[in-house]
């Protein structure tokens, strides 16, 4: 593969021996080059256009001075960057890329740029002498990337007690927000379980206070029992008893576990972690090909899947991007095919790439019965009431998703069916950088 070879899985797993990641044994495990970023500039295609870790260290000699107010707009205060400084630590960053010559030069490019696309930027920049930091890297097949680095987290921790200094993240207001509202959505979404807890309880406790079994009345129940007053006892009829407090129990067992698959839920899809450094290109159509025949094979051939897709690279966070996708399947399966009248059960999707704006549109729409709810009610949280039974999630994470984009989403109602027009902005993403 153009004299670059890629790093085998046998060799990934190999076990690392707790050495100190310094730039001989850093060319010891395959990393390369080393090259200063300052002269990346006029020579990013010594970068190969291929997966692989990159990792940013400083040089030897380098004097650590952070500048009051940097070549960006980070908020992130003097402080607070000396205290994530790993003393001894060569390396500042460890990172991953499906592409790495274009994905390095949205880096250096963001150095100069007024709007801050790279969290790991806004701290590398802070450096007075950031343009003297080494860059160095190594092709790993994609799949493999962020088991790599996973590895070197991993070590690195292991060896300095912390995160190398650009992989910490200070928690926005914006990420608080987001903590905030999950802890809300949880709150909201068992409450319902609670009180059915709650009642079950007081009901249960109520019914054995009646027949006299409660911890009071136990003492009574032993004497009954020596003194042999049997008849008393057959009034109670234990197996009228042991039926009513399995089934109180049976209940309560089933709201706990509703409330702990709430929870999961919730948390999985009530904040969606993304960061600009881990976007990257992606050739969609290959990518959804193989995401459609998985679909279709886990609804077992329910729907007819439609992918109108042309070749396109397009700068997208993929892990939300497909759970993005998921859950309007997911939606469509739980609420639009409702009965039997439906022949054709169809989801179709629709990738347009309008490159001389710099958008990414996605058509997703289906053919079953109409769609209830308004844009408003659909990316709300909690119960909709009658038009919807469910809670509200999976158009949230939706929501989410397309905002982290720079996005926007529009729901447009039909006789028959539904349609979903999602746009989502890359060039507003990549900041003005060419692709």
């Amino acid at each position: 593969m153009n004299a670059v070879s890629l790093v085998s899985k046998n060799n990934i797993k190999k076990k690392m021996t707790m050495k100190n990641l310094n730039i001989k044994e850093l060319k010891n495990r395959g990393y390369k080059d080393f090259i200063r970023m300052g002269s990346l500039k006029n020579n990013y295609s010594i970068l190969p256009e291929l997966s692989g870790v990159y990792l940013i260290l400083i040089p030897k000699d380098f004097i650590v001075k952070f500048l009051k107010d940097g070549a960006t707009n980070s908020g992130d205060s003097i402080n607070y960057l000396q205290n994530n400084w790993v003393k001894g630590s060569k390396i500042l960053y460890i990172g991953t890329s499906n592409n790495l010559r274009k994905h390095v030069k949205q880096l250096v490019d963001s150095r100069n740029n007024s709007i801050d696309r790279f969290p790991v930027g806004k701290h590398l920049w802070k450096l007075k002498y950031s343009l003297d930091l080494l860059i160095s890297w190594k092709v790993i097949d994609s799949n493999l990337c962020e088991q790599e680095k996973k590895y070197l987290l991993n070590e690195f921790i292991v060896h300095y007690g912390k995160l190398p200094f650009a992989n910490c993240k200070a928690i926005s207001k914006s990420e608080e927000k987001g903590q905030e509202d999950t802890i809300n959505m949880i709150s909201n979404n068992i409450g319902p379980n609670i009180f059915n807890i709650q009642t079950t309880i007081r009901s249960l406790e109520d019914y054995l206070k009646r027949k006299g079994l409660l911890k009071d009345n136990i003492n009574e129940i032993k004497d009954q029992l020596f003194e042999g007053d049997i008849d008393s006892l057959n009034e109670i009829n234990i197996n009228s008893v042991s039926e009513t407090v399995y089934d109180a129990l049976q209940r309560l067992d089933d709201y706990l576990g509703n409330i702990e698959g709430l929870v999961t839920k919730t948390i999985q899809y009530g904040s969606v972690d993304i960061d600009i450094e881990d976007f990257d290109f992606y050739d969609l159509k290959p990518m959804l090909t193989d995401f459609i025949t998985h679909k279709m094979k886990e609804y077992g051939n329910k729907y007819e899947f439609i992918l109108k897709c042309v070749d396109s690279d397009c700068f997208i966070h993929k892990p939300s991007f497909l759970e993005m996708l998921d859950q309007l399947i997911l939606n469509s399966h739980m609420h639009a095919f409702k009965g039997n009248n439906y022949k054709r059960k169809i989801i179709e999707i629709e990738v347009i790439d309008d490159d001389t704006n710099g958008e990414l549109i996605i058509k997703f729409s289906n053919n079953g019965c109409k769609f209830e709810l308004t844009e408003e009610e659909f990316f709300k949280l909690g119960v909709k009431g009658t038009h919807s039974p469910g809670l509200g999630l999976g158009g949230n994470y939706i929501k989410r998703v397309v905002e982290k984009h720079h996005g926007i989403l529009k729901i447009i109602p039909k006789n028959r069916g539904t349609e979903f027009i999602i746009t989502l902005q890359y060039k507003y993403l990549l900041g003005g950088w060419s692709r």
